[in-house]
């Protein structure tokens, strides 16, 4: 170790050497390919040289800062790039070549597919932890470590908030009527919105249409404080999850109505002509023949809310606080109940479990309606 440290103050103190090092290594493969006629073999030495520099100053950093258990991580890395490096030299058949590109990749999406859910397998890992172990003192004196994965699994942490000790069962009911109430709300009333933009003629659509994307622009933060004065000192309807989702009500977001309209607009007018003809009110033509069609968007809009309305923290935090807990949200009562409460469930452990237990449900629903929120923004539909 002391000699990693006393190599590690050389090079801070002359900056100039790595600099140094690096051009001769590469003005030697540059002097070598002018004069070796078998340039192949010479990239192929400088190649396993370079792999060699890679391990050893990988190497060096991890020991400098005493990370011996991720010592594999150099190790590992190199002996991928240098097999993958080594195939493409030896292996001349097209096909055979075609075949190691495409392990190398999904070797490549594999491991990025591992690094970005370790959280997640770690928050997972963690909710099965004992108290101990997940705070980090796995000895009798407090003393310890991080570990990865428990060594007894506790599921009795998820028993805990199920069991009655943590009422999550009713902030799971109240985000479950949220979630409803509010995608059909939003959903309706944008497509109404949506087509009357799109069919509809009256005086002034352009500059109507040009000022509700104007309030795209507007911040959340900027209209929180007129909201909670009308919602809590004019309709009295704080301390409830209803202004949560009144506004819904009321054209469901300007994106909403946007994402509509475009879609409104590649269907053919001759369906509402035809229904005309038949006798057909505008109403009548926008239940039975537009919002079919809308389908694509209506999913996309309807898991985008669910997601919103899901992981909605701040609302609910502004209207309805630590009072009335008979209306608190599954986010707000998690946040209450096992971050804030200073109790025997405000341990990692339990808020790990929380955490496992918000995260699933919209991986689910993401995984199910990926295709559609595809399909959603690909904006397809009849031609006008």
């Amino acid at each position: 170790m002391d000699f990693i440290i006393q190599c590690y103050i050389l090079f801070a103190n002359n900056w100039w050497l790595p600099l140094l090092l690096t051009v001769a290594f590469v003005g030697a493969f540059i002097a070598l390919l002018k004069v070796v006629k078998n340039k192949k073999i010479v990239k192929l030495a400088f190649f396993y040289a370079l792999m060699v520099i890679l391990f050893i100053v990988t190497l060096f950093l991890f020991l400098l800062h005493n990370s011996y258990w991720l010592m594999f991580i150099p190790v590992y890395s190199v002996v991928l790039i240098t097999a993958y490096g080594s195939a493409k030299f030896f292996v001349n058949n097209p096909k055979a070549r075609k075949i190691i590109d495409t392990a190398a990749l999904y070797t490549l999406l594999v491991h990025l597919a591992a690094f970005f859910l370790f959280p997640f397998l770690y928050m997972v890992f963690k909710s099965f932890m004992s108290q101990s172990e997940a705070m980090g003192q796995i000895n009798p004196d407090g003393t310890g470590g991080a570990v990865f994965m428990p060594s007894i699994w506790h599921a009795e942490n998820y028993a805990v908030l199920f069991g009655g000790k943590i009422d999550i069962l009713t902030g799971l009911w109240n985000t479950l009527c949220v979630i409803v109430i509010g995608t059909v709300g939003t959903v309706v009333s944008s497509c109404m919105c949506a087509y009357g933009f799109a069919r509809g003629e009256f005086r002034g659509k352009g500059f109507w249409f040009t000022f509700m994307m104007a309030t795209v622009m507007l911040p959340a933060m900027v209209t929180q404080v007129p909201l909670y004065i009308l919602f809590d000192q004019v309709l009295h309807i704080t301390n409830t999850w209803i202004p949560l989702v009144i506004g819904a009500f009321f054209g469901g977001g300007a994106l909403n109505i946007f994402l509509a309209n475009q879609f409104v607009r590649g269907i053919s007018r001759e369906l509402d002509e035809a229904a005309k003809i038949d006798g057909a009110g505008k109403m009548r033509i926008f239940f039975q023949i537009i919002l079919p069609l809308l389908k694509p968007i209506m999913i996309y809009m309807a898991v985008n809310c669910i997601m919103g309305y899901w992981r909605d923290f701040d609302t609910a935090l502004i209207y309805i606080g630590n009072t009335y807990e008979e209306w608190h949200t599954l986010a707000l009562s998690v946040y209450y109940q096992t971050t804030i409460s200073g109790g025997q469930y405000s341990y990692p452990q339990y808020q790990m479990a929380a955490g496992v237990i918000m995260t699933i449900p919209m991986a689910i629903v993401f995984l199910v309606f990926q295709r559609q929120l595809v399909d959603g923004v690909s904006m397809t539909g009849g031609k006008e």
